[in-house]
């Protein structure tokens, strides 16, 4: 007796296509604003204060500026 695969192996291909196109997991997201990222870049850091579940946390983003010259 044969068994035709074609079906089982068709949905596997799909899933994995679907599983590629999903957005990744994170832990935590984080939204800067322009008055936020103006700081950043102007001041080489700035504070951004999320809320996860009630808890309330201060994420301190610093940026280094590539001073080289090519």
């Amino acid at each position: 007796m044969e068994y035709d695969f074609s079906k089982q192996i068709s949905k596997i291909l799909h899933a994995s296509q679907h599983e590629e196109s999903e957005e990744k997991y994170y832990d935590h997201e984080m939204e800067i604003s322009e008055e936020q990222m103006n700081e950043l870049h102007e001041k080489g850091v700035t504070y951004i204060t999320e809320t996860d579940n009630g808890r309330k946390m201060v994420i301190k983003v610093e940026y280094y500026k590539n001073d080289k010259e090519e």
